[in-house]
């Protein structure tokens, strides 16, 4: 099994819902980033 495929597939299904989800919060772009960086530091 792929854990790392699996895994990145499964962050960005997240990310997408929840950027869906935040869309009308003033904070969802400051959040945005926030999350891409702590998944690139990861």
């Amino acid at each position: 099994m792929d854990y790392f495929g699996t895994l990145h597939a499964v962050v960005w299904f997240f990310f997408s819902f929840l950027s869906c989800m935040t869309v009308n919060l003033s904070m969802s772009a400051t959040y945005v980033i926030f999350f891409k960086v702590v998944v690139l530091c990861l």
